[in-house]
């Protein structure tokens, strides 16, 4: 049986990982329910990278990036 894919958008990636943003609840509930495959497209990342470092600068890039290697292990 194959499994199920989701392609992420900048704003759900974002809101993942951002506790403060509006919609992390809803991201955050929808991570925990789905047990497919995220595919987050390069220019995704990208452009969440560079939310957080404008956002935070450098360290909150870093943070993001560490959090994110965290939860896919396999990059």
């Amino acid at each position: 049986m194959a499994k199920d894919k989701v392609l992420v958008d900048s704003s759900y990636l974002f809101a993942l990982f951002e506790e403060e943003d509006e919609g992390h609840k809803k991201a955050l509930n929808f991570s925990d329910f789905f047990r497919g495959d995220f595919i987050v497209p390069y220019v995704v990342l990208t452009e969440v990278a560079f939310l957080f470092k404008r956002r935070g600068g450098v360290p909150s890039l870093a943070s993001f990036i560490d959090r994110f290697v965290e939860m896919n292990p396999t990059l």
